[in-house]
């Protein structure tokens, strides 16, 4: 993906997501009681457009789709997958994998499709199949989808929100890259795989795991407090893929202070959206918004003063973030912004919807550039 202005997180992780479900099955942590599969879930995360989400999630599917004898449930399917196909499909299969370009398509907001996130939280675990499972999709609609209770009800320590909002680079003209020496990489590790079966650790390892597993201090915050219960199985796991990825067959030193790094890093990118400080300002813009586009659209072409408007907002936001959503909203030709002259004082500015106030996504869009 070296010539593809895809995020440079975005390939390491869906690089990881294919390992996992080339091996299926036939590999795992023995620890003890509760050995860790490889099966991913995770979400890319960033404003549309910027970079190339579904390109890394259409790239990783090229991969698998050449490789794994598992089945994308969403192809599988003659339908849009709903929870109760997820639950019917593994009733009769035990390995599959879920990866669609745009989450929507799975947690939209119709009542059938709300049961989607306990569905997928049942199947993490591998009692009743084997899933895993690759999206996209921006933060604002994270923000507005992932609430207390998905997050509380288990969905977000299993789920990893891969967070980025910059391309490793503009590549005008990318190349195609060479996917059947990936499909060869890959189908060789998977061979490799079965052979091993059972991944170890080793005692150097296995020192460094314990000193970071018992040396944590457990947060305050819902989100963060939700991952800390399964940061272990996330760090075991990535530490299995990055020792089969590199042909070491057994989780070294390296491997886990690579896999701890990398967790930690993806944890923290992943409390700008779910931590509860940061749900609540967003859903507090989300509704200032949202109240400024029904004004503006209700005053037609007499529009609104600015301070009338403000008026309408005050308790939400402070003058500086309602002048710079506006300022937003005006650049993006949501809002056209007039100076009106009076006898006495200064100008009064005068904001009037435009017909693109009304478009699709819209909110999404403005609250990406705050």
């Amino acid at each position: 993906m070296n010539e593809v202005e895809t995020a440079t997180i975005y390939d390491f992780w869906c690089a990881v997501w294919t390992i996992g479900v080339g091996v299926g099955y036939d590999c795992y942590v023995n620890r003890p009681r509760v050995p860790v599969f490889l099966n991913w879930y995770l979400v890319l995360a960033a404003s549309s457009g910027t970079t190339r989400k579904s390109t890394a999630v259409e790239s990783a599917l090229a991969v698998v789709a050449e490789t794994a004898r598992a089945v994308n449930f969403e192809l599988h399917g003659e339908y849009r997958p709903t929870p109760g196909r997820l639950t019917k499909y593994f009733d009769k299969e035990r390995e599959g994998y879920l990866a669609v370009p745009e989450l929507v398509t799975v947690m939209g907001r119709e009542p059938y499709m709300s049961g989607m996130p306990g569905a997928l939280t049942d199947l993490y675990d591998g009692r009743r199949g084997f899933l895993s499972f690759l999206s996209a999709s921006t933060p604002t609609w994270l923000v507005s989808h992932i609430n207390q209770a998905v997050i509380e009800g288990g969905f977000t320590s299993r789920c990893l929100f891969i967070v980025e909002e910059q391309a490793k680079r503009r590549i005008a003209w990318p190349s195609g890259g060479d996917q059947a020496e990936l499909v060869d990489g890959l189908t060789t590790l998977m061979t490799q795989a079965k052979k091993t079966h059972s991944i170890s650790v080793n005692k150097v390892a296995m020192e460094s795991f314990t000193t970071w597993y018992s040396s944590r201090k457990e947060p305050q915050d819902e989100y963060y407090k939700s991952l800390f219960a399964r940061a272990d199985d996330h760090v075991l796991r990535l530490a299995a893929c990055l020792c089969l990825n590199d042909g070491t067959h057994q989780i070294q030193d390296r491997h886990i202070g690579y896999a701890i790094q990398c967790i930690d890093d993806v944890v923290s990118r992943g409390g700008s959206l779910f931590a509860v400080d940061a749900l609540e300002n967003k859903a507090r813009l989300l509704g200032v918004v949202d109240k400024v586009r029904r004004v503006l659209i209700e005053a037609g072409m007499d529009g609104k003063q600015h301070n009338l408007l403000y008026r309408t907002v005050v308790r939400k936001v402070s003058t500086q973030e309602f002048h710079l959503l506006m300022s937003i909203m005006h650049e993006i030709g949501c809002v056209q912004r007039f100076e009106i002259k009076v006898e006495k004082g200064r100008p009064k500015t005068v904001y009037r919807a435009t017909k693109a106030l009304e478009s699709a996504g819209l909110t999404e869009s403005i609250l990406s550039r705050v």
